[in-house]
């Protein structure tokens, strides 16, 4: 994030936002990682057994 506030149209700063937080191995596995931390009674729209 520092290095988007300094300089984010720099070739390598757009590559690493690209990799980590878009299309890119370890942004899929935070995403995986993430949404196994949700419980199914915090997901809208999914099954509530709580209810």
């Amino acid at each position: 994030m520092g290095a988007q506030a300094v300089a984010p149209e720099d070739e390598f700063v757009v590559n690493v936002t690209k990799n980590t937080h878009q299309d890119g191995f370890l942004s899929s596995t935070l995403y995986k990682l993430t949404r196994r931390q949700i419980k199914a009674h915090e997901i809208p729209g999914g099954d509530n057994a709580m209810v």
